[in-house]
């Protein structure tokens, strides 16, 4: 059975991300499988080698499986806070690094979806999330669910559209996703325009650049539009109910209109597919680490 494998360090302040992924998974029909990775049991094995600071295994009746003493207690605690059966949901702690954690978790076919929590590091907005999230982010080729608030019910999605051409395999997994969550879809989309005028007297028997803008918004605007409408159909057509707003924007930043978007429709779910760039710590897109910062909102990345 596929799954959505809930990556958390099982302190309290993962139990956002666990009550959302764990909702998550079950309207679309998923294995909810906790993940844990304990590098604190491999290091005192390799300090100490005496018996008695050696980790202590217990088999757990439910998961049938060897799992360290502190971890178990740990994700017993966690659950029992949340409400949620040991029978509905699997465990898995791993033992090692983060890096090996990580590449084990990689090596799982059956991990359809990867389900992450943000969290600040003071300042430094480049790292908005914790280490394991966003290290897991950048190895882990899935679509990823990032939680930033504990959600029963995810009944609003904002799916952030690109104006330009429809990718249908995303708007198929927009409507997939809407019709598991029983949920409403509504489109932002933003066209920027970045004008810079020229000198009439290298051009003069150009049109002007007033009219340049016109023709040039015109035109985006109509391509943009008939895309949106046939996102609409297509979502129709799937029995999701679906409208849109469509915004153009002249020499301004489209991350930020589309913040107060996001933040107006006080939606449950953000669906957005990051722009990816050469570096690193660029590589979910400008866009989509500004929707991150600065917004509340979960969110959904396609194809990382």
């Amino acid at each position: 059975m596929k799954k959505l494998v809930i990556c958390s360090d099982l302190h309290e302040g993962s139990e956002k991300n666990i009550r959302s992924g764990y909702n998550f998974a079950k309207a679309l029909g998923l294995k909810p499988s906790l993940y844990h990775i304990d590098t604190i049991s491999p290091q005192l094995e390799r300090q100490f080698h005496a018996s008695s600071t050696r980790s202590r295994r217990i088999k757990d009746p439910v998961w049938n499986k060897n799992i360290e003493e502190t971890s178990l207690e740990m994700v017993n605690a966690t659950l029992g806070r949340l409400n949620i059966s040991k029978e509905d949901i699997d465990f898995e702690n791993f033992e090692g690094s983060i890096n090996e954690g990580i590449e084990h978790l990689s090596e799982d076919s059956e991990m359809e979806i990867l389900s992450v929590g943000a969290s600040h590091h003071g300042d430094l907005h480049r790292f908005f999330l914790n280490t394991f999230a966003e290290k897991s982010l950048f190895n882990l080729k899935r679509d990823v669910l990032i939680n930033k608030s504990g959600v029963d019910n995810f009944k609003r999605i904002t799916y952030l559209i690109p104006y330009e051409s429809l990718d249908k395999d995303d708007l198929a997994k927009v409507a997939n996703l809407a019709r598991c969550n029983n949920a409403k879809v509504h489109m932002d989309c933003i066209v920027p325009l970045n004008f810079v005028s020229y000198n009439l007297e290298v051009f003069p028997e150009g049109p002007y650049p007033r009219e340049i803008i016109a023709n040039e918004m015109s035109e985006l605007h109509k391509g943009a539009e008939d895309e949106l409408q046939k996102a609409v159909a297509i979502l129709k057509e799937e029995g999701v109910n679906a409208n849109y707003t469509l915004k153009m924007i002249l020499n301004a930043d489209p991350g930020q209109r589309l913040e107060e978007l996001v933040k107006e429709e006080k939606t449950d779910l953000v669906v957005i597919k990051p722009q990816h760039y050469i570096f690193d710590h660029l590589s979910l897109g400008s866009i989509t680490l500004d929707i991150m910062k600065n917004t509340d909102c979960n969110l959904y990345l396609l194809h990382v």
